[in-house]
């Protein structure tokens, strides 16, 4: 499957981002916790992340300036990926989908301008949903992306996109979108994240309704699995739903994806930030209580579990605070 190119498309050819290492660094630097397979691999993550800064930003890549009609033919692409079609658009930016122009491998692109690169996720519990995280400009400096959600200083925390592209370079499994590379220009950023033919599990679950209980926990059993693999390094995804599970059909595989609400959750210490979907979210979450973000998305597993089962959701009141 290929995309189409819009002829009137114009987006800057990048380079290879310098935010996913300095995230990586500072991640590095100020996480404190206590698992030695996390901070092991974290510092695995930075040491890949300089590699690939080092490798692509030589003079010979492919983010050098050349002619006219290199600039002609950067108006459809990032680095080595051809833009096409567009998959999704959120309040953050726009997913597309890409095709490598040396491999042919396809991706899908999350592009983010630079200006949205935070989001507020205030106590209320209400986050608006989108395929990207939902951010807003903000001119607050970036502390740690663990110790920030743990502070007592202000009932909204800024998250930085960097928190996505930590995470999602800490970890590696099958049933996890991959974040292959992440580029920038002037003005935005580009998240080269594995493409999933298939789309959200909710689509699926609105076309057939409830599934076959087989089927169901079939899907639901990777499901696990993928959070499982994710709480082992101390990340908590925060915002599981069936938007953010994405299917792939060929090979009947899920992928969980969106990790722009996900958190690194030190030991022994309470997350303070509501966010996520309300109706997939804890008592604990939507009555603003801090709260432990493992239990947290178990909770959520249960509730998609539901849905998968029954074609709806447990609780459906416009008031879900009512529920608790």
């Amino acid at each position: 499957m290929t995309g189409h190119v819009s002829k009137t498309s114009h987006v800057p050819k990048g380079r290879p981002s310098s935010l996913a290492k300095k995230a990586a660094k500072r991640a590095m630097a100020k996480v404190n916790s206590n698992p030695k397979r996390a901070s092991g691999h974290l510092e695995r993550v930075v040491q890949s992340v300089n590699d690939a800064t080092k490798r692509l930003s030589q003079p010979d890549s492919t983010v050098s300036v050349a002619t006219k009609s290199s600039k002609r033919k950067s108006r459809d692409t990032v680095g080595p990926w051809k833009l096409g079609k567009t998959l999704g658009k959120g309040s953050s930016g726009r997913v597309r989908l890409a095709k490598n122009m040396e491999t042919g491998q396809l991706a899908a692109i999350k592009i983010v301008p630079k200006k949205k690169a935070f989001v507020h996720c205030s106590n209320n519990g209400t986050v608006p949903n989108s395929y990207s995280s939902s951010m807003v400009t903000s001119n607050v400096s970036s502390p740690s992306i663990a110790s920030r959600e743990h502070s007592n200083h202000s009932q909204t925390n800024p998250y930085g996109i960097e928190r996505e592209i930590v995470i999602m370079k800490l970890i590696s499994h099958t049933n996890v979108m991959a974040l292959f590379e992440v580029w920038e220009n002037k003005s935005e950023l580009y998240l080269v994240l594995e493409y999933v033919d298939g789309g959200e599990l909710f689509d699926y679950l609105v076309s057939k309704g409830k599934l076959p209980e087989r089927e169901a926990i079939h899907y639901f059993k990777q499901i696990v699995e993928g959070v499982s693999y994710c709480h082992s390094f101390n990340i908590c995804h925060r915002d599981l739903k069936p938007e953010n599970l994405l299917l792939d059909k060929k090979n009947r595989r899920i992928k969980i994806a969106d990790f722009g609400m996900a958190a690194l959750e030190l030991p022994n210490k309470l997350l303070k930030t509501s966010c996520g979907s309300p109706h997939y979210a804890s008592p604990e979450i939507v009555m603003g209580r801090p709260y432990h973000g493992g239990p947290s998305d178990v909770w959520s597993c249960g509730i998609v579990l539901f849905a998968l089962l029954t074609g709806h959701l447990p609780f459906n009141d416009d008031n879900i605070k009512s529920c608790c």
